[in-house]
């Protein structure tokens, strides 16, 4: 995080809190031409005497008044000292920087200190609260890569499997060589791993229809490997993909398939990090003149692998969520299930966002090898209820035009894609009509087509509840209901819009920790709760919404409503002894 701002100031004051496993990384930056002022991580310490990296929080504070230089780390540290020929005026013409250097380039940030990758809060600058906003606001505040909460990754264990969930995930790592890892994934095509190499080398793994597919690019070509077994099947693959000066090996379960390279090649040597499950977007408009087929030119959507990865291994070295560099939308512990098998007979729609979709022919089809689509006929025995069949009726010379309610239409039109139907009665989740196929081979009749429609947004269903004064509470399931057929198993999170102003929610596994977001799979686990601070208010309430960045659905925000139970802890008084009167 960046803030844009000129600070001139003859005293400094700083306090910030931090917890990371990270032994390295800049903690925070106040950037001038000539004064500057650097807190960073070096190899786990902020002081020789001290380690930080425990994942604990830990409490900073810096303060320089006059030619006085103190700085205290917690209860454990503190350091004092004077400066030579007094304190002038500090000008910090580039800014103050969080977490990162937002990009700056100056000459006393040698070595070029990591970003910080942990939690972060209670950050106050000359008496301004820097986190008081996460928004970026051009010209005056940059955030990158900065989420409410404290994330579950970086908590996670070394062989816990890693949740990508949405088209924009990503995680970037160290790691280069032999590389292997497991997967479950139903995705048909994504990135699954890139790394760059010196003078336009790269090596690529990549899903394209369900397969694996290698690339090693060396001296502008492009030795290509597919793998010939089916991997997006939601079922778990162990997958190997080696590369060596001569040849490009890729293991795909017990499988092998391998290439030779070409002569002139020499040893890769990576110029970069590993991006596994997708890329960042400066990498992906870098990657879009590579022609690979899961990071398309034009496009601007999504290229990412949703689906669970464990045990990745560079060179036989274990890679966890703690060695990332930088991660996006993937979370720690996987829960995935196979596709059900839908009733030949419904029609679902899938992504429904303006309540409108074209009939295919997976969804009605008259099939014999000698008859020609035009020559099927289906004729509407019985209209939907809650909406109405569509026929776009294309004109040459105009944009077309469109015939509501057509009492028959052909197979061509089907599969041309000009059927199609329109909800029109909101909160109706099916809707149905019946049709009878006829052809010069065939009749069928009543034939019943079952229209699923999917809401628009999650239908998130809140409940309140009663906790004791200073207690806590466990927050199940039931309090955060997410009925549906099409929302079973959704792996979301609920994200808190307003916290609770006489209590917290906190995970049970880093007690005191205030969340402001959490996963469905937390709640299922049992481990978020509500906690009273044990004031004397008998009201408390907080705001939450539902996010899946998978489905790129919300809900509307849904208020919870907690009634506080008192308890009499004071010392009884007398106020009148009728028997001493």
């Amino acid at each position: 995080m960046g803030l844009n701002i000129i600070e001139v100031s003859s005293e400094l004051s700083l306090q910030l809190k931090f917890q990371t496993s990270k032994p390295q990384g800049l903690l925070f930056l106040a950037a001038g031409v000539n004064d500057y002022c650097i807190i960073e991580l070096l190899s786990g310490n902020l002081q020789q005497r001290l380690r930080v990296d425990d994942l604990a929080w830990h409490l900073v504070e810096l303060y320089c008044v006059k030619d006085h230089v103190s700085v205290v780390i917690g209860k454990h540290y503190e350091m004092t000292g004077q400066i030579t020929g007094g304190m002038h005026d500090l000008h910090f013409q580039h800014g103050i920087h969080i977490a990162g250097r937002s990009g700056l380039d100056v000459s006393y940030l040698d070595g070029q200190p990591p970003n910080f990758r942990g939690c972060m809060e209670d950050v106050v600058f000359n008496q301004r609260e820097i986190l008081s906003s996460l928004r970026s606001y051009p010209g005056f505040k940059k955030v990158y890569e900065v989420s409410l909460g404290c994330s579950d990754e970086f908590f996670a264990g070394e062989d816990e499997a890693i949740n990508f969930f949405s088209s924009r995930s990503y995680w970037k790592v160290q790691g280069d060589g032999l590389l292997e890892f497991a997967l479950q994934t139903g995705t048909q095509q994504a990135l699954l791993l890139f790394q760059s190499g010196r003078e336009g080398d790269f090596v690529a793994l990549e899903i394209v229809k369900g397969f694996l597919k290698a690339h090693v690019g060396r001296n502008r070509s492009d030795t290509q490997l597919s793998s010939f077994r089916l991997i997006s099947d939601n079922q778990w693959h162990d997958i190997q993909l080696r590369f060596t000066e001569r040849y490009l090996g890729l293991m795909v379960d017990e499988q092998t398939v391998r290439t030779n390279l070409p002569l002139q090649s020499k040893l890769f040597v990576s110029a970069g990090p590993l991006f596994v499950g997708g890329l960042d977007k400066h990498k992906r408009e870098e990657l879009k003149r590579l022609g690979l087929a899961s990071v398309p030119g034009k496009s601007a959507g999504g290229i990412s692998f949703n689906g669970c990865l464990r045990g990745l291994e560079a060179n036989s070295e274990k890679r966890a969520l703690k060695d990332a560099f930088v991660s996006k939308d993937i979370s720690a512990g996987c829960k995935m299930k196979g596709s059900d098998n839908e009733s030949p007979s419904a029609t679902t729609m899938e992504k429904l966002l303006l309540a409108e979709v074209p009939l295919s022919t997976a969804d009605s089809e008259a099939v014999h090898e000698d008859l020609v689509p035009s020559e099927a006929v289906f004729i509407v025995r019985t209209p939907p209820v809650h909406g109405y069949l569509r026929r776009s009726l294309p004109d040459e010379g105009s944009a077309g035009a469109e015939e509501k309610f057509p009492l028959m239409f052909t197979q061509q039109d089907v599969d041309d894609g000009y059927i199609h139907y329109v909800q029109t009665m909101p909160d109706q989740q099916q809707d149905r009509f019946i049709l009878d196929v006829m052809s010069g081979f065939q009749a069928v009749s009543r034939l019943e087509i079952l229209v699923d429609v999917v809401p628009k947004q999650i239908p998130l269903a809140v409940q309140n509840f009663t906790v004791q004064e200073g207690g806590s509470k466990a927050l199940p399931e039931d309090y955060f209901k997410i009925p549906g057929k099409h929302f079973e198993g959704l792996d979301c999170e609920f994200v808190l819009l307003k916290p609770p102003k006489h209590g917290y929610v906190e995970n049970s596994h880093f007690p005191r920790v205030k969340l402001m977001k959490f996963t469905r799979k937390q709640v299922e686990n049992e481990l978020i709760s509500y906690v009273h601070d044990g004031s004397e208010e008998l009201l408390d309430s907080f705001t939450i919404f539902a996010n899946s960045s998978e489905l790129g659905k919300q809900n509307l925000p849904q208020t919870l409503f907690v009634t506080i139970e008192s308890v009499n802890d004071e010392a009884p008084v007398i106020t009148a002894n009728k028997i001493l009167q």
